[in-house]
């Protein structure tokens, strides 16, 4: 999975979002494809997720990564749990 992310990052970085925030907001307005969250991301966020993705097509991707070593594969300051991707 973190192949799959690592892709989206070279080829297609501006169909990602980080953040909680963001994902939720896009979610609603069904623009996600997918999601990834990071090993460490809070539970009740996790399952906020989970039943978004449940009544849509989105999928979500659980990481092995925490959310500082995301941060270091995305090239960001701060410390990310959720990415997610825009339908093209």
């Amino acid at each position: 999975m973190l192949k799959e992310l690592q892709k989206y990052l070279k080829d297609k970085p501006k169909l990602l979002f980080f953040g909680t925030k963001q994902t939720i907001k896009q979610v609603k307005l069904d623009k996600i494809k997918e999601v990834f969250l990071a090993k460490d991301c809070y539970e009740e966020i996790k399952e906020r997720i989970e039943n978004y993705a449940k009544f849509s097509k989105m999928q979500v991707k659980n990481l092995e990564q925490n959310k500082d070593e995301l941060a270091l594969i995305c090239k960001k300051s701060f410390p990310i749990s959720i990415i997610s991707v825009l339908k093209e």
